[in-house]
């Protein structure tokens, strides 16, 4: 395959991780049954990396790679299938979970991706799944506006309409 014969040339200077592994991201975009195909494409991507023993120099990449690219297809699949891919990225979530790989992966992932692998596996259903990912994102907006409403309410030109704001009031 391509990528056994990238990996065995000597040099592979002109591919950034990133760009590499981006080869092997699937266009389709119909949201099929041909989505589940990325369970064991994932799975295969990172046999390769081990069997050329590059996959220590890739790991980062790879372990964030295989939860994103699972989050993007859940969230594209159709509905029909979505039960099928929900199990099968739960089942390969779990054999991480399971494995020497697992401090290793967690401490590699990015905070999102973190989470979305935490709420994969805590859940029990699509449905649940997409409501935890949405708890997710409602939690870090709300963090997000905190911040700014801190930023505004110790800016100078906060401090320095105070006495307008209490004009108004006493009106």
């Amino acid at each position: 395959t391509f990528v056994q014969l990238v990996l065995s040339v000597e040099t592979t200077a002109i591919f950034s991780p990133e760009a590499f592994l981006e080869i092997f991201t699937p266009c389709n975009s119909a949201g099929d049954k041909r989505f589940l195909d990325v369970l064991e494409v994932e799975n295969l991507i990172w046999d390769t990396f081990k069997r050329f023993n590059e996959f220590e120099s890739f790991k980062k990449q790879l372990y964030n790679r295989k939860v994103s690219i699972y989050w993007m297809r859940f969230s594209q699949i159709k509905e029909e299938f979505k039960e099928l891919f929900f199990n099968g990225m739960k089942e390969n979530l779990k054999n991480i979970n399971n494995s020497e790989y697992e401090e290793d992966f967690l401490d590699n992932l990015s905070h999102r991706n973190k989470e979305i692998y935490k709420n994969v596996l805590k859940s029990k259903t699509p449905i649940e799944l997409e409501l935890s990912m949405e708890n997710y994102k409602l939690k870090e907006e709300n963090k997000k506006l905190k911040k700014q409403n801190k930023k505004i309410l110790n800016s100078n030109s906060w401090k320095i309409t105070k006495p307008l704001r209490s004009i108004k009031h006493k009106i």
